[in-house]
């Protein structure tokens, strides 16, 4: 007996300590199983939730860069269309513009297929969804709801208060369809305007049917909710959402489900947890509810997506207890049935029960870390084959669902690599432009400078991040660009153009082009401004280099015009001083008189002179020249314009090349550049005419427009005087325009030299600044034939020549014109006067006899002087002519010249001058 009661002892406490071992193999199986499955509904839901913020940024960019139109909406539907084929895990994708209008694209959470949705013109109003074949057309209608305006929607509205990526509340499909959660952003084109929002639709329902899909263990439960306890998907099949009496709709919530066990667990879990909202990390307890005992676990679901949302798993115990329970039972049944074999029995079912229990634990546990090990049946114990066997079945749908997250993880890793590439593509791009692209903090620091700023300003990107830009900026602008920066910051303006001054490390000062945008968080705060510098330096000396050249063209057709006006004038003037002298019967007081005028006159025909000379319209007669030559020809002149106080200078290169130009008025403009020289100097200095070899290349003529690239000779003439203010610089060649005393100048020396230098094919520059002299650089073209020798100057004497030919003169100047015909009249010839080229014309038909045409250039009515003649020689072979101007103008070239073989009588011309040119003229031979 006693053995027998050992034995049934032994029988006894063996069967409960097998039920006790499996209860708590169970027990912990069930906890970890509720805890792995919470993270695995976590891991789930991050993993969707990452795909929208995606989706959105890609389309965001795509419609600001221009590569998707915000105004074409089929082309919208159509990519959208592409978008929710190819990406199983998004279920609507769809943009709203400023005007309500709405397109979108999703997929239909009963059968999968694919259709549209679009407002009437892309604007609010009725809302139409289509069913789409493969090719993404419109197949048929499937509903249509009127007054739908895109902005009135909790995706559109939080996005664009927020002016960043935002999610909306959960909330219900106004066609009743589903509940969703949408990932918005607002769109902004690169001008800096809001035009819509892109978002991207999550349907509940794909939870709910996740949630379904799983397998806890016979009877558990798995659901979400907020931490307000309004449920958002349950595995219970429940419905989250019901039409109220309003129209509208009414949400779910825990306390209220119609699942039972979703209302005890939670109440359960307010009671032992406490407020839900509160936790931060998974939470696991116990509760009895209805004569059952359940495990189940609590976990935050937010993550990096700031959602606040939980998940409760809850596994009954019963599920995984009860064949253990019944198996108790046969077994206390056996041992009062068969004592003989109770010790054998024991024994034997002690290993026959806690053997599978171990290994089902172990299971578990291995499941627990991701891997699957599969428990085998014996087929000796129904029940716990059987819990074996649901085992095996629930690890197989966890690893299913394994096996998809790591499938999502690759691709979410794939899309990081492929992001990591771009990054890498778009930091090469940005270090290797010219341009210098750059990031400020809130506070107005740099935080990114590519290497564009080293090469532009000497500092270096690490000296130079994290320092106030104001710093770089030159003093003159600080608190303007500082002002501009204030705007972006507290957004007067969201973008800024214009321009400001950096200086560099060495002190220099490059100009630049400012381009910035701001730049705010997902929340709306100022973060910073992002842009680009460019220098512009170059472009602003190129463009003022213009408009000096082109005003001082402007200027020197003006001149032009005048001395020509004031020339025809003097010309009267002169010729009846000439008649006057002419014809005598004057007493000495008179003479006096006469030639105090002829003074006068005289002085004013230099003056105009001068100005013909600015304007570079003045007739030259050009040469190959040495200007060492000329120079060392001038060397007495020179030494006599300066003071004695000044040191004069010559550095001549022995190679100086030879230039084509008119010799005197290279002395002229010389000797003007020594004056000016010498009265900078009151004090005495050293003045040097240089003179050298050089060539003007492409990049000295882009930033000197009016220069021509090649060879040239260089005369430079340097003073150590007082310099040159630089608000005179740009304005020393005007006429008439000087820094002298009244009474020391008349501003038109420097602007023959301009003059000079333009007719010549040259080009002047000057570089001064005050206490620092001055150096004026004279370019002439090189000419590659020798200079010709200087031609012996002769001088016509004798008593004034005259003839009996007839003579056609054409001038526009009436007082002119009958002042010439007098002139000629009294040397014996016969002249004939006409105003212009039409009745030159006549007069040449009316009278054959005319030997010589004596015609102004510059005349009105549309023909010049020279098609006169060109017209007239054309119909009279024979006919001689002489052409006269105080301004030539455009008209008329060398060519023309050549081929009527004359040359150009300049005015104001003296009787003298005239009567040995018209004989000169009448005299010559025509081929």
């Amino acid at each position: 007996m006693s053995f027998v009661g050992l034995t049934t002892i032994a029988v006894a406490l063996t069967g409960y300590l097998t039920y006790r071992d499996g209860r708590t193999a169970v027990r912990d199986t069930a906890a970890q199983l509720s805890t792995e499955i919470a993270q695995q509904i976590h891991n789930r839901l991050q993993a969707q939730l990452d795909i929208p913020a995606v989706i959105n940024e890609l389309n965001a960019s795509a419609i600001s860069r221009g590569l998707l139109s915000p105004d074409d909406q089929r082309a919208m539907e159509r990519f959208f269309a592409g978008q929710v084929r190819r990406i199983q895990a998004t279920s609507s994708i769809y943009f709203g513009n400023t005007r309500g209008g709405l397109a979108n694209a999703g997929r239909d959470p009963t059968d999968g297929s694919i259709y549209v949705i679009a407002t009437e013109e892309f604007d609010a109003g009725t809302f139409r969804k289509f069913a789409i074949d493969d090719d993404d057309r419109r197949e048929r209608l499937l509903l249509s709801v009127p007054g739908f305006d895109a902005r009135t929607r909790p995706w559109y509205q939080r996005a664009r208060d927020r002016q960043g990526p935002a999610w909306s509340d959960v909330y219900v499909l106004f066609t009743g369809q589903d509940m969703a959660i949408a990932a918005s952003r607002p769109v902004i084109d690169d001008d800096g305007n809001f035009v819509g929002v892109i978002a991207t639709d999550l349907f509940l329902s794909q939870l709910n049917d996740y949630l379904g899909s799983l397998s806890i263990g016979g009877s558990g439960l798995a659901f979400m909710l907020e931490s307000t306890g309004v449920l958002l998907a349950s595995s219970s099949g429940e419905a989250m959402f019901s039409a109220d009496e309003a129209g509208g709709w009414r949400r779910t919530t825990a306390a209220g489900s119609t699942d039972p066990t979703t209302r005890a667990a939670y109440a359960h879990a307010r009671r032992r947890i406490g407020d839900l909202a509160a936790i931060e990390a998974p939470r696991t307890f116990e509760f009895n509810w209805n004569d059952r005992y359940y495990f189940a676990s609590v976990a935050p679901l937010g993550g990096t997506h700031g959602l606040d949302w939980r998940t409760v798993v809850v596994v009954p115990e019963e599920d995984f207890l009860a064949q253990v329970r019944s198996n108790a039972r046969w077994t206390a049944a056996l041992v009062l049935t068969t004592l003989m074999l109770a010790l054998l029995a024991g024994v034997a079912g002690s290993r026959w029960i806690s053997n599978p229990l171990v290994r089902l634990n172990a299971a578990a546990r291995a499941l627990s870390h991701g891997e699957r090990t599969p428990v085998a049946t014996s087929g000796r114990i129904r029940e716990i084959d059987e819990l074996s066997s649901s085992f095996n079945t629930m690890a197989g749908h966890i690893h299913e669902l394994l096996a998809g997250l790591r499938e999502e993880v690759a691709e979410r890793e794939q899309a990081r690599k492929e992001l990591l590439r771009s990054e890498s593509l778009y930091r090469s791009v940005v270090e290797n432009i010219r341009e210098i692209v750059f990031q400020l903090d809130a506070s107005g620091r740099f935080v990114f400078l590519n290497e564009a700023w080293t090469t532009l300003t000497g500092y270096s990107v690490s000296e130079s991040v994290s320092r106030p830009f104001p710093e770089f900026v030159h003093v003159d602008l600080r608190a303007v660009d500082q002002e501009h920066f204030g705007a972006l910051a507290d957004r007067r303006k969201t973008e800024h153009k214009g321009d400001s001054r950096l200086v560099r490390k060495d002190g220099g000062v490059v100009h630049v082009e400012v381009f910035a945008r701001a730049m705010f968080d997902e929340h709306g705060a100022f973060t910073g401004a992002a842009g680009t510098l460019t220098d512009v330096t170059e472009r602003l000396q190129v463009d003022r280099a213009l408009r000096r050249t082109q005003k001082m063209e402007a200027i020197g057709r003006l001149s032009g015009g005048i001395a020509h006006d004031f020339n025809n004038l003097l010309a009267i003037m002169l010729g009846n001083l000439d008649l006057m002298d002419r014809r005598g019967n004057l007493n000495s007081q008179s003479k006096q008189w006469l030639a105090s005028v002829r003074r006068s006159a005289q002085r004013a025909e230099h003056l105009t002179r001068q100005l013909l000379g600015f304007s570079g319209r003045q007739s030259t007669a050009t040469l190959a020249c040495s200007v060492n030559e000329i120079i060392d020809g001038m060397g007495d002149l020179l030494a006599r314009s300066i003071t004695p106080q000044v040191e004069l200078r010559l550095k001549l290169a022995d190679d100086a090349w030879t230039t084509h130009i008119d010799s005197g008025d290279f002395e002229d403009a010389l000797l003007n550049l020594v004056i000016n020289a010498r009265d900078a100097m009151p004090d005495g200095g050293v003045l040097t005419i240089e003179t050298a070899n050089r060539t003007l290349d492409a990049a000295f003529c882009a930033v000197n427009p009016s220069a021509t690239s090649g060879d040239h000779v260089e005369i430079a003439v340097i003073d150590t005087g007082v310099g040159i203010r630089s608000e005179h610089l740009d304005r020393i060649f005007e006429p008439f325009f000087t820094t002298k005393p009244q009474d020391k100048g008349t501003g038109l020396g420097l602007a023959m030299v301009y003059g000079f230098a333009r007719r010549s094919g040259g080009y002047i520059t000057v570089n001064s600044a005050p206490g620092e002299g001055t150096r004026v650089r004279l370019l002439l073209p090189r000419y590659e034939q020798d200079p010709a020798p200087a031609a012996e100057k002769t001088v016509d004497a004798g008593s004034l020549p005259g003839g009996h030919e007839t003579i056609l003169v054409v001038d526009d100047e009436e007082e002119l014109c009958e002042l010439a015909r007098l002139l000629l009249s009294e040397l014996g010839y016969r002249a004939v006067c006409a105003s212009n080229a039409n009745e030159a014309l006549e007069r040449l038909a009316a009278h054959p006899d005319i030997a010589l045409l004596f015609s102004d250039i510059v005349m009105p009515g549309g023909m010049s002087g020279y098609e006169l003649a060109e017209a007239a020689v054309a119909q009279y072979p024979g006919l001689k002519v002489l052409l006269t101007s105080g301004h030539e103008g455009e008209a008329g070239n060398d060519e023309t010249r050549k081929r009527l073989r004359t040359d150009v009588l300049r005015k104001p011309y003296a009787a003298s001058e005239l009567a040995r040119r018209v004989r000169r003229a009448l005299d010559e031979p025509r081929d």
